[in-house]
């Protein structure tokens, strides 16, 4: 898992709708634009695992807060990167989380 980038996934336009959950903890390699692509081929997830994710900013919450509307678990055990309003705001996007 070590080695996940975005260039590990697939060209926009190939979506999974069957895969509603993923556990991508300790992928260290995976940044904003492999958080966004994986949001934007897996709209269905429910549950997202991204402990241990570091190199993630403000901008992942956003991509999940924009194309993950049905997620309802979302892991980020020591992601120290979030600040509380980018939090905030993807509560408010989906309120079952």
């Amino acid at each position: 898992c070590g080695v996940l980038t975005v260039h590990s996934f697939p060209e926009e336009g190939l979506l999974f709708n069957g895969i509603t959950s993923r556990n991508f903890s300790e992928c260290v390699q995976m940044d904003d634009s492999a958080i966004e692509r994986i949001a934007q081929l897996c709209p269905n997830l429910t549950s997202l695992d991204l402990s241990g994710l570091n190199a993630l900013t403000n901008s992942s919450l956003h991509h999940l807060g924009f194309w993950c509307l049905m997620l309802q678990q979302l892991s980020l055990l020591t992601c120290a990167s979030f600040d509380d309003d980018a939090l905030l705001e993807l509560l408010t996007a989906i309120p079952v989380l």
